[in-house]
Order: structure tokens, then C-alpha cells, then sequence
């Protein structure tokens, strides 16, 4: 019996006595920046460093990329502010990354499998251990958040106050949704809403900011940078967002939630993609008009007593007694709608004859 106290304690000894695995810091860094992005208020450069605390904000017609390690990068898009709460290395070799998102849009990208990655908005919280996705806000109503998929799965988490938890009878209730792969939520003030199925459109989108490139050893390729913006060494510096898509992430094309709200019994659901792509994806482009005065040009269906058209803004659906018009449209390289005072339009009565269910 001696024996066993004397080994069991022993043991606890050496326990106590061995080296304990910590935390320990982890650091981000700059990748890639265009335009106004400042760190902290300050001028950000391409090879700065991150730490906690940091918050990035990247300006108008601007855009920025942060990589963590080799084991993830975000995309910053214009008007975005992103704050770092916590970015631990643990004790397993997997990191903790802990983001703040107040505004804007983003698109993260985890590569090691078990990371702890969270990005936190005034609504919900999105946490992934390995996955593509997008965070984006509404410019209007920052309660507004919606969570686009491309792969992997994203836990989606919105802690919603009972009645009951105001008097203190019953603690908070947590609303939580899981994505996968082509799937989405929004969340509000009031909740998290149900989940949908991305369109084509926002697929192809998201696809194109998974194009964002990841640089290996970045402290090595990025040494001696991050204090100026001065262009010496940058000509051998890997291209991290491909030439071809710069210019949409700018323009916030790839991710947009519009601001505006659906008016005259209108509902929207939007994703800014160009008219060449939905020809690709959904045929012919027409243009629809409206008899109280609205001109659409997209591709259509007919669903029950409304029609959906599929825009470069987004999705719009309108009752189908408001439909005044539709005609073909054929200019795919102008994304620009036409005035509605040049519209030719056919009745009604001809456009449904060529619809089935009309």
C-alpha cells in the first residue's frame, strides 16, 4: 500500500515537474494591398506584420489580403474593418485565429485541417475548421450578415435573448445553423433565417476568389518589407490575387449584398455576377419591364403566380401581374439597363402564350 502511495506520488512529481506545452503568439502578414488600407490608423504596406489587436481598414476602390502562417488568408473588399482578437499557435500545432468583422466584406480561406477559425460579426459568429467562405454585410444595416459556402462547412451560431433570460429565470437560447458546401444563411437582429442554395452566379464567384493564392514561407519571401511602400523588390514578389479577377474584388463584384430593400411587393436576393455569365448558365437575355415603370434585363422563370429575374445585381422576383413587357436583349457586353422610355414592348397576353404555366 506504501508502495502505490509512494509511486502514485511520485508520478504526480513529475508531472507537475515536466515542461508544459503553451500557447504561443502567431503572426499574420500582408500579402497583398491596392488603394487606402491602413493598420491601426497608420498606412499598411505588403510584408507588414499582424498581431493581436490589429485592425485593418481597407478603403473605396481598395482591397487588401492577410495570410496567417501557411494555414489561412482572408480577402478584405472596399469599405471593410477587421479587427484580430486572438491568433494563437497551439500546443497541437493548429491555430486559433479569432476575428472581428464590424463591417464589410470578406472571404476566408482555411487550408489546415483543425483549425480554429472564427470570424465574429454584431450577429452571429461563423466557425470552420477548414473551408472557403464569404462574410459579408449589408452597407445599410450592419445587423444584416450573410454567410456564403464554397466547400468544407461553416457552424453558424447567432445567441438570441429570450424573454425569460431578460427577468433571469432562463439563460440565452443559441440559435445554430451548419452549411455545406453550396449552401447559405442571413442573419438579423432577429435571428438566423433559413438556409438557401447558392446560384450558379455566386458560385462561380466564390470560386474566383478561391483562385487567391497562398505564399509559401511568407516571413522569407516578405523579409524586409512591411515599412514603406516603396516599390524596390516587389517586381519578384508572387502574385497573390490573380490579375483577372483585381479588378472585380475592387468594384465588389465577386461578393455584394445590396442595401437596397425589395419595394412593391419585389423580392430580391442578390449576387453581382455579369450578363455573359447568366447567358452561359440560364440562356437567353431579355428585357423585362414592369407596369409600374421598372426595366430588368437577365434571364427569367416563371414560379407559381411570379417570375424570377436573374440580374447582375441579384435576383429579383416580380408578381407576375405586374410584368408589362419582356423582349429579347442581345447587347450581353453592356451591363448597363436600359431606359425604360426605349422599350418597344409586346402586351402581355403575348408574352404568356410563350410561357408555359402563364
Amino acid at each position: 500500500m506504501k508502495k502505490t502511495i509512494f509511486f502514485t506520488l511520485a508520478a504526480l512529481w513529475l508531472a507537475a515537474c515536466a515542461p508544459k506545452q503553451t500557447e504561443k503568439a502567431y503572426e499574420g502578414i500582408i500579402t497583398f494591398k491596392t488603394g487606402n488600407v491602413t493598420v491601426n490608423g497608420a498606412d499598411a504596406a505588403v510584408g507588414q506584420s499582424l498581431t493581436k489587436s490589429s485592425e485593418i481598414s481597407v478603403g473605396e476602390k481598395s482591397t487588401a489580403v492577410i495570410q496567417f502562417g501557411t494555414d489561412a488568408n482572408i480577402t478584405l473588399q472596399p469599405n471593410t474593418v477587421l479587427r484580430i482578437e486572438e491568433m494563437l499557435m497551439g500546443p497541437d500545432g493548429k491555430p486559433k485565429l479569432n476575428l472581428a468583422q464590424p463591417k464589410g466584406s470578406t472571404f476566408s480561406r482555411v487550408v489546415t485541417k483543425g483549425s480554429d477559425y472564427q470570424i465574429r460579426t454584431a450577429t452571429m459568429v461563423a466557425g470552420v475548421r477548414g473551408t472557403s467562405f464569404a462574410v459579408t454585410q449589408d452597407e445599410s444595416n450592419l445587423d444584416k450578415v450573410e454567410i456564403q459556402l464554397l466547400s468544407g462547412e461553416v457552424r453558424v451560431s447567432k445567441v438570441t435573448p429570450s424573454t425569460e433570460a431578460a427577468s433571469g429565470e432562463e439563460p440565452a437560447k443559441e440559435e445554430e445553423v451548419i452549411l455545406t458546401p453550396g449552401e447559405k444563411v442571413v442573419s438579423d437582429a432577429k435571428g438566423l433565417l433559413k438556409k438557401e442554395s447558392l446560384s450558379e452566379g455566386e458560385k462561380t464567384n466564390l470560386a474566383k476568389l478561391d483562385e487567391i493564392k497562398m505564399v509559401e514561407k511568407p516571413s522569407e519571401v516578405f523579409k524586409g518589407l512591411g515599412k514603406s511602400d516603396s516599390s524596390e523588390g516587389k517586381d519578384s514578389l508572387p502574385e497573390v490575387v490573380p490579375e483577372n479577377i483585381r479588378e472585380q474584388i475592387i468594384d465588389k463584384k465577386l461578393i455584394n449584398m445590396s442595401s437596397a430593400l425589395p419595394q412593391d411587393g419585389e423580392k430580391s436576393d442578390n449576387s453581382a455576377v455579369s450578363l455573359e455569365d447568366l447567358k452561359k448558365a440560364h440562356g437567353n437575355v431579355a428585357q423585362i419591364t414592369t407596369k409600374s415603370g421598372k426595366t430588368y434585363v437577365g434571364t427569367f422563370k416563371m414560379v407559381g403566380a411570379n417570375m424570377e429575374i436573374a440580374t447582375p445585381t441579384g435576383k429579383v422576383t416580380v408578381p407576375n401581374s405586374d410584368v408589362a413587357s419582356v423582349k429579347p436583349y442581345n447587347k450581353t457586353a453592356d451591363v448597363k439597363t436600359p431606359s425604360v422610355n426605349d422599350v418597344k414592348a409586346p402586351s402581355v397576353n403575348d408574352v404568356k402564350k410563350k410561357i408555359p404555366g402563364m
